[in-house]
């Protein structure tokens, strides 16, 4: 089975049977004119893996070395940002400036789940916005849908498929995979403007540092990251101010995130209950209420949100034997 994934030149490249042979069949594809794409490279920034990046390093080395006749190259996907920055811009790292190119993904436009809806559902202004509320451009949380066959349902059914029972693809999403990407004060700043939005530029340093005790100049660092690379914060002005004015206020930009209990910080549980056949649950009507769902329980009421991580914008990097252009 496995050598219906490698027929390029399979005497002279045979099937790799370690980390090593991978590198080495890397190098020869690319020297041969192919274009190698390694896809959910985060992973190779875990222990096991560490011996990988070393050698690909070398590899990476001796094809800039003769890139006068190299024809080939390496791009490298990933979808986890921490990961990537890690593997690739970390100072540490082996693979530390070998990028020439990058390439970040954002998110679908309202257009493309237009077309989503119209091949793979019935499309209708209300559905899109139903999905879009709980979904924006996410192109993972269609696929989710898709996948589960979910995406022509009624809205009872799909948020129970989606999010609600014990094998939900959604049903902790933000906790177990997005909310990792936030470390330190990344995530103190992202919480804290989320249970107080509208603060200025100002205000927001001053009552941070407050609540974590950091006294460094750092907090707008962290506003700028959060709003620029993660793009889950948002910069506001008045209407006709300057970009550079110091009266914006800062929002989280995220309608799925801004509805976690983990960053709202409102008080229920970290992730939605499963539903059983054993007690009966419901998806109240105002479950269509932008950003925000909530489910009611016989017996027991509890407010919970929806669960998928608004931004996790694919990042793209390409590892290439000159800084030009594709």
């Amino acid at each position: 089975m496995r050598s219906k994934f490698f027929r390029f030149r399979r005497t002279a490249s045979p099937v790799p049977v370690s980390l090593a042979d991978l590198v080495r069949l890397i190098e020869t594809l690319a020297q041969d004119g192919y274009v190698v794409v390694l896809d959910e490279f985060q992973y190779f920034n875990r222990k096991p893996f560490t011996e990988f990046c070393s050698l690909l390093q070398a590899a990476v080395d001796r094809l800039v070395a003769t890139a006068d006749v190299v024809s080939g190259g390496l791009i490298v996907l990933g979808s986890i940002h921490t990961e990537m920055m890690a593997l690739l811009e970390d100072r540490s790292a082996p693979l530390y400036n070998r990028v020439t190119d990058s390439l970040d993904l954002t998110h679908l436009d309202s257009a493309a789940v237009v077309t989503i809806l119209r091949e793979h559902a019935e499309f209708s202004p209300e559905r899109l916005l139903f999905l879009w509320t709980m979904f924006e451009g996410v192109p993972k949380y269609y696929r989710d849908c898709y996948e589960q066959e979910m995406l022509a349902a009624d809205r009872r059914t799909l948020l129970g498929r989606i999010f609600f029972e014990s094998s939900s693809p959604l049903r902790t999403e933000a906790d177990h995979w997005f909310l990792r990407e936030l470390r330190g004060r990344y995530d103190t700043v992202l919480k804290f403007v989320a249970r107080h939005p509208g603060r200025m530029h100002g205000e927001l340093v001053n009552a941070i540092r407050d609540v974590s005790g950091d006294n460094t100049d750092q907090i707008g660092g962290y506003l700028k990251v959060l709003s620029e690379r993660y793009r889950l914060i948002e910069r506001k002005l008045p209407v006709f101010a300057r970009p550079e004015a110091r009266r914006s206020r800062y929002y989280l930009g995220d309608n799925f995130l801004r509805s976690q209990p983990a960053i709202s910080g409102r008080s229920t549980g970290s992730s939605p209950r499963p539903m059983s056949g054993s007690r009966t649950s419901r998806v109240s009507r105002s479950s269509v209420w932008p950003g925000r769902f909530t489910r009611s329980e016989v017996g027991r009421g509890s407010r919970i949100s929806r669960s998928p991580p608004g931004s996790q914008a694919t990042g793209t990097r390409a590892i290439r034997r000159s800084t030009s252009s594709p």
